[in-house]
C-alpha cells in the first residue's frame, strides 16, 4: 500500500491488469476460419482439411482471418446456448451445428481448434467428434477449457483417430467432479494407445458406458485412484469389439475379467 501511494504522489502510471475474458454458457460461440484462405473456393473446397473451430465470448470475428460460409453463403458462427443443443439419430447422438455445416464435412475438414477465451460449458457433447485429422498439438490453449460446471460430455473426443496419448495434465482445467454423463468420450478413437485417468475424479457420473468404444489400438490405460461414481450404469458391451470405462475398472480391481474383444486386455497400473 506504501509503495502505491508514493506512486500516485510522483504521479508514475499504475499498470492496468487485463481481467481474464471468461465466458459463461451463454455467451460461448464457435466460429470456423479457414486456415489458409487460398484453398477457400474451387470444387474442391469440401475435401480440403483447412479449416480452424475456435471457442471464444461473443461473435467477433478476427479482422485478420476468414470465416468459412456454406455454398449459400451462411457463416460458420455459432451461439453455443442458441445452436450447440441439436440431436440427430438414433437415441442421443449429438450433432453440434459446425458439424451439421456442409463446409466441415462432419468435422472431418477441421484440423486445429483454438480455445481463444476461457470458456465454461454446461455441456459439451460432441464438441470435437469425428475431427478425424485433428492432430493433438493442434488443439491450441486446452487450459481454457473449463469444464467445472459441466454435466455432460457425451461423445467428446469420439472419433479423433489422430490421437494416440490422452494426457490429462494438459488439459488443467478439466474438472469432471460435476460431469454426470461420459458415454462413448472415446469411442472409435482408432488410434488411442495411452490413457491416463488417474487425474480425474468423476464422482457424479452415472453412466460412461461405452467410454472405449473400439479403441482397437488401446494397450496402457492408468488408473491411480481414479473411481467413477457407485451408481455408474454398468450395462457395457453389446459387441465383442466394445470397451467400456466400467470393464476397464473391473479389469483394475478383478484381474480375472476379460474384455470381450478379440485382443489383449489393457495393462494396468
Amino acid at each position: 500500500m506504501l509503495a502505491l501511494a508514493i506512486m500516485l504522489s510522483l504521479g508514475v502510471p499504475i499498470p492496468a491488469f487485463a481481467e481474464e475474458i471468461v465466458a459463461e454458457n451463454n455467451e460461448i460461440y464457435a466460429i470456423l476460419y479457414y486456415i489458409d484462405s487460398s484453398l477457400m473456393s474451387g470444387s474442391s473446397i469440401n475435401n480440403n482439411k483447412n479449416i480452424e473451430l475456435v471457442f471464444q465470448k461473443g461473435d467477433a470475428r478476427d479482422p485478420a482471418k476468414t470465416v468459412v460460409t456454406d455454398k449459400n453463403g451462411n457463416p460458420g458462427i455459432f451461439s453455443i446456448a442458441n445452436d450447440a443443443t441439436a440431436y440427430t439419430g438414433s437415441g442421443t447422438v449429438p450433432a453440434t451445428p459446425w458439424f451439421s455445416f456442409s463446409a466441415t464435412s462432419s468435422n472431418q475438414n477441421i484440423t486445429r481448434v483454438d480455445f481463444k477465451d476461457k470458456v465454461k460449458p454446461e455441456k459439451n457433447d460432441g464438441w470435437l467428434r469425428n475431427c478425424r485429422y485433428l492432430e493433438w498439438d493442434n488443439i491450441l490453449h486446452k487450459e481454457n477449457l473449463d469444464t467445472s460446471v459441466c454435466e455432460s460430455m457425451l461423445y467428446t473426443f469420439q472419433s479423433c483417430n489422430k490421437f494416440t496419448t490422452f494426457d490429462f495434465s494438459q488439459w488443467p482445467n478439466l474438472d469432471f467432479s460435476n460431469v454426470q454423463k461420459m458415454n462413448y468420450m472415446f469411442g472409435d478413437c482408432t488410434s488411442l494407445h495411452t490413457i491416463d485417468l488417474s487425474g480425474i475424479d468423476p464422482v457424479n457420473c452415472s453412466n460412461c458406458s461405452y467410454m472405449f468404444y473400439k479403441n482397437t489400438a488401446l494397450t496402457n490405460v492408468k488408473l491411480g485412484s481414479f473411481k467413477a461414481g457407485n451408481n455408474v450404469r454398468k450395462s457395457t458391451v453389446s459387441s465383442s469389439d466394445g470397451v467400456s470405462l466400467y470393464r476397464i475398472v473391473c479389469i483394475g480391481s478383478s484381474p480375472a475379467v476379460q474384455i470381450l474383444r478379440p485382443l489383449t486386455p489393457p495393462s494396468l497400473n
